[in-house]
């Protein structure tokens, strides 16, 4: 409704702007004409909807190729500790409680476990994981559980849990929805 009053007074104002500077001005004029008619709608023209969908494309593909960015430099870090790395089994020696923002659906609360494993070398390794899972607002993991682990054999303290979840999934997800953004951003005004 808000956007059709808007339209409505853009195009009163370019009428009147097109009665005071004649035919002078006609490309500038055709271009605002077009800008503030919506698309499909009569006198909605070449100007306007390709200046029009692309000032709403090119900040869609930005945030697309960034997404996508994201998500293939978190496979190749999950790829590279587990293409370098041992497997073992890990104990939650500690519960690490972060405070993050709150928002309406969460408390901000994140439980981080730090795990205990010995390396290849005989070396006892501690390290907090960078994840948190939560069941019915408590940590997943309490003391005592047991993680099964894949660290990089060079430097023990890169740690990726082995599941499924946290190697494949997790990382995927950025670069899937930056391939959607991708998608949209690319695709989505094209007419079929």
């Amino acid at each position: 409704m808000a956007s059709g009053k808007l339209r409505r007074l853009g195009k009163d104002l370019y009428y009147h702007w097109r009665r005071k500077a004649g035919a002078s001005s006609g490309y500038a004029a055709r271009v605002v004409h077009d800008l503030i008619s919506a698309p499909g709608q009569s006198g909605a023209g070449r100007y306007g909807d390709g200046v029009r969908s692309r000032v709403i494309r090119v900040p869609i593909v930005l945030v697309g190729l960034l997404v996508v960015l994201v998500g293939v430099w978190a496979l190749n870090s999950v790829a590279r500790i587990a293409g370098n790395g041992a497997q073992a089994r890990a104990t939650v020696v500690d519960i690490v409680v972060v405070q993050g923002p709150r928002t309406e659906d969460s408390d901000g609360i994140q439980y981080h476990p730090v795990v205990e494993f010995t390396a290849d070398h005989g070396e006892v390794v501690s390290v907090e994981l960078n994840i948190s899972k939560k069941v019915m607002g408590r940590p997943a993991y309490s003391v005592g559980d047991s993680i099964d682990i894949i660290y990089n054999r060079d430097t023990p303290t890169m740690v990726v849990v082995n599941s499924f979840i946290d190697r494949y999934l997790m990382p995927a997800i950025p670069l899937f929805l930056g391939l959607v953004l991708l998608a949209i951003g690319l695709l989505g005004s094209r007419k079929v």
